[in-house]
C-alpha cells in the first residue's frame, strides 16, 4: 500500500506577495486582462487560462504582474466557507493581479494541482480556521503561508490533475447546455408576453404594460450576518439566494422570493415557510396583483443578467435597494400571468433536469478531490 504524501506550508513552498491597486471604475470590455478578488468568487472555477476583466491600460500601474503557474487567492469574502478560495493560471497573457488578492509565485510544482488541493475540503478548512473579520473576512499573506497541503511527487500531481480535468470539461459542457436551456426561456419569455399583449384583429402589438417591483411587492433585508448559519440548526439559512445551511432562529415565515443583493448578483430562490436570510439577501414577500410562480419565472430569467449589467454599468458591486424597486415587470391581466406561469414552468422543468445534472457531476468531483488529493487514493505517474 502506497504511502500518504508528505504535507508542505505554502511558505516554505514558493513566494508569496499581495496584489495591486486597480481601480473597479476603469473596468472595459478591451483592454489589459486582470483579476479582481471577486471575479475568483464569481468567474471562474481552480484553472483559468484566460481572465474575463479587462481595464484601461492607465489603470494597472499599480497592478502586480501575473506569470504562467500563479496561484492567486481571494483576501476578502462574505462568508468563512468562501474565504481565500484560489485560482490557478495557466496561461500566456499578459495580466495583472488587483488588491485584496495573495500570489503564490515561483513554487515549482503543477499549477494545476495545486489549484484543485487549494480549493479542496482540507484546505478549505484551513483557510476557515485562518479568516479574520465578522460580516467580510479577511485572509492575509501570513495566513495563506500558513496552509499545509499534500504534496506527491510532479508527475503524480500531473496525472491527479489530468483526472480532475476529465470532470471539468464534463461540468463545462452541462454548464454550456444549462445556459442555452435558460436563454431558450429567455427566447420563450419574450414570445409568450408579445403573444399575449396581442389584441385580436389589431396591426402590430400592443405595448405590455409594467410596473414597479416595490409595488407589486414587500422588499426587505435578511437580518443575519453571513457566518451565522451552522450545519446544527433548524431553519433553512440564504446567503447570496442559495441554502448555505441553517440556523438555530428564524426571520421569516411566508412565501418569498430571495434575491441575492452580491457576490452572485441577481439570483434568485424561492422557499415558503420558516427561514432565516443574510442582510445582503433580499427577501420579497406580500405579494399583490401578481402571480407568484410567474413573478419567480420572469426574475429566474431576467433578473441576474439585468441587475449584473447595470452594477457593471455604475461600477458598483453591491445591488442597492431602490435599484431593486424601481425594476420593471411585465404585467398582463392575473388570468394571462397564471396562463404564461404554465407554460414557463415546463422550462423550468427542463432547466432543473440538466441542474440536477450538473450538481451530481460537481458532487462526483468533490468526492474524487478528497480521495485523490488527501493521498487515500495514489495514482501511478
Amino acid at each position: 500500500m502506497m504511502k500518504g504524501p508528505q504535507k508542505v506550508l505554502l511558505s516554505k513552498l514558493g513566494t508569496l506577495k499581495k496584489g495591486g491597486a486597480i481601480l473597479r471604475e476603469k473596468l472595459r470590455p478591451e483592454g489589459a486582462a486582470v483579476i479582481l478578488y471577486g471575479d475568483i468568487y464569481t468567474k471562474y472555477s481552480e484553472i483559468v487560462t484566460r481572465m474575463v476583466s479587462r481595464v484601461d491600460p492607465s489603470a494597472v500601474v499599480d497592478g502586480v504582474r501575473l506569470n504562467d503557474g500563479d496561484i492567486i487567492f481571494a483576501g476578502s469574502g462574505e462568508t468563512a466557507e468562501e474565504i481565500g478560495k484560489c485560482i490557478a493560471y495557466v496561461g500566456n497573457e499578459e495580466a495583472y493581479a488587483g488588491g485584496d488578492v495573495v500570489i503564490l509565485s515561483n513554487h515549482g510544482q503543477d499549477a494545476r494541482y495545486l489549484g484543485y488541493a487549494l480549493n479542496a475540503e482540507d484546505a478549505i478548512r484551513q483557510k476557515m480556521r485562518l479568516g479574520q473579520g465578522s460580516s467580510v473576512m479577511h485572509l492575509y499573506r501570513d495566513d495563506v503561508g500558513s496552509i499545509q497541503i499534500p504534496l506527491p511527487p510532479l508527475a503524480e500531481q500531473r496525472k491527479i490533475a489530468e483526472i480532475l480535468r476529465t470532470w471539468d470539461e464534463a461540468i463545462e459542457t452541462a454548464e454550456a447546455e444549462l445556459k442555452a436551456k435558460h436563454e431558450r426561456k429567455q427566447w420563450l419569455i419574450a414570445k409568450v408576453l408579445t403573444s399575449s399583449s396581442n389584441e385580436a384583429g389589431a396591426v402590430g402589438v400592443k405595448k405590455m404594460p409594467t410596473e414597479r417591483l416595490g409595488k407589486l411587492c414587500d422588499i426587505c433585508t435578511g437580518k443575519k450576518d453571513a457566518n451565522e448559519g451552522s450545519p446544527d440548526g433548524v431553519y433553512p439559512f440564504f446567503t447570496c439566494a442559495e441554502r448555505h445551511g441553517f440556523s438555530e432562529s428564524y426571520s421569516f415565515d411566508t412565501e418569498a422570493i430571495l434575491v441575492a443583493g452580491n457576490a452572485n448578483i441577481g439570483r434568485t430562490n424561492y422557499y415558503k415557510g420558516k427561514f432565516e436570510a443574510y442582510q445582503r439577501t433580499y427577501v420579497l414577500m406580500g405579494f399583490r396583483g401578481v402571480d407568484v410562480p410567474y413573478l419567480y419565472s420572469l426574475l429566474s430569467a431576467k433578473l441576474e443578467l439585468d441587475l449584473k449589467n447595470q452594477a457593471q454599468r455604475s461600477a458598483m458591486s453591491y445591488i442597492r435597494l431602490p435599484m431593486l424597486e424601481d425594476y420593471q415587470i411585465p404585467l398582463p391581466p392575473l388570468a394571462e400571468q397564471r396562463k404564461i406561469a404554465e407554460i414557463l414552468k415546463c422550462a423550468d422543468m427542463d432547466i432543473g433536469s440538466v441542474d440536477k445534472y450538473l450538481e451530481s457531476l460537481r458532487a462526483q468531483k468533490r468526492g474524487l478531490m478528497q480521495k485523490l488529493l488527501t493521498g487515500e487514493v495514489r495514482v501511478a505517474a
